[in-house]
């Protein structure tokens, strides 16, 4: 039997000696080695790692997180600023670079919890018995996300800046007026109840996705739109507008699903996809074939039926105006760019009044 093959007992005499040098709240995990219980210890190190997640959603004072569980928890808090990037000086002055560590971690966190704790919890007698050295191993991954989910909560607020893009010297260019894109059945949609934002499509070229018609659900919506000041009578194709390499810019408001991408005729977008109804989202950011962004969300009013969450949507506006601002402009298109945002179909409830504290963004794009 080669070492690699070997049962860790047969170097270290007690396998739980390992666990000290793991985080605290799995050094007490020697008596599932002693049971024999390897793949009950893995199942219990990722419930710790999503109730710590949860421990920190239910302390969150972000109306996003309510409700929120599972492998989506940790994109929305890091997006809420209940989490924040745990190494403040990776990246420090290179923002893409910095969004694009920030996006890693996020996935890092994320697939923990869809792949070990679902797996675990849910299909165990489909998993292979597990030997010392590999429970170790898999122990180890929950240790240490615990350990960046105690770093990440206790970093500092910060945010590397984005540096403003000097506009170039016109140069006897004819400014065109930019063409918005046509609203639909209301100011939020830019798709008729009956037509389909787009076909499922996937950024990665080499990817095959079934091409399913995906719809916009109903109900109240928040949105907003971002586009250039003038228009440069360009029309971008699907690659074109399609995100290369760093980070994604062209994200919806809420992300509680799978997160997709859809193509369409007149341009390609992200959104929030449930595995248990295809065709239907509550969250997508379109990009128009024009360069503008409009970015429409169903999701986060469901969860206050009777108020108007003020704040926190101004929190999503103002930290995705930053984005979406970030997209057009590696689109090649010039600063200022304008925003039209609101709220729709919210006749009949409270304003559940909220401090909000958007940051200071059109110097970045301007």
């Amino acid at each position: 039997m080669s070492p690699s093959t070997k049962n860790v007992d047969a170097y270290v005499p007690d396998a739980s000696a390992m666990l000290a040098f793991m985080h605290k709240d799995l050094q007490g995990y020697g008596h599932y080695f002693r049971e024999r219980k390897q793949k009950e210890a893995v199942a219990a190190a990722f419930k710790r790692v999503e109730n710590r997640l949860n421990e920190i959603r239910d302390a969150s004072k972000a109306i996003s997180n309510a409700g929120v569980s599972g492998a989506g928890l940790p994109h929305r808090l890091f997006d809420s600023g209940d989490l924040k990037f745990p190494f403040p000086n990776l990246a420090a002055n290179n923002a893409p670079a910095r969004d694009a560590y920030l996006q890693s971690l996020k996935n890092l966190l994320a697939g923990g919890v869809g792949w070990f704790r679902n797996s675990f919890d849910h299909e165990p007698h489909n998993l292979p018995d597990f030997d010392d050295g590999e429970t170790l191993e898999q122990l180890f991954v929950a240790s240490y996300m615990l350990r960046l989910i105690d770093r990440s909560l206790s970093a500092p607020a910060d945010r590397p800046k984005v540096s403003a893009k000097p506009a170039p010297e016109a140069k006897n260019k004819t400014h065109l007026q930019f063409r918005k894109a046509e609203v639909k059945d209301g100011p939020a949609r830019f798709r008729l109840p009956s037509q389909p934002l787009g076909k499922q499509w996937s950024f990665n070229p080499l990817t095959r996705t079934p091409a399913e018609e995906v719809f916009l659900s109903k109900g109240s919506a928040i949105w907003l739109r971002v586009f250039p000041s003038v228009g440069s009578g360009k029309k971008w194709s699907s690659d074109e507008l399609r995100p290369s390499g760093g980070p994604i810019d062209l994200v919806p408001f809420v992300m509680s699903g799978v997160p997709s991408s859809i193509r369409a005729v007149d341009g390609i977008g992200m959104y929030s996809r449930d595995p248990s109804n295809e065709g239907v989202t509550n969250s997508v950011a379109f990009a128009f074939e024009t360069g503008e962004v409009w970015s429409v969300d169903t999701e986060l009013m469901t969860y206050f039926p009777d108020g108007i969450p003020v704040g926190e949507i101004e929190k999503l506006f103002a930290d995705h105006l930053l984005k979406y601002g970030r997209y057009i402009a590696s689109l090649g298109l010039d600063p200022p760019f304008h925003f039209i945002a609101g709220i729709s179909n919210v006749k009949g409830r409270s304003h559940r009044a909220r401090p909000a504290t958007p940051q200071s963004i059109f110097t970045d794009l301007s």
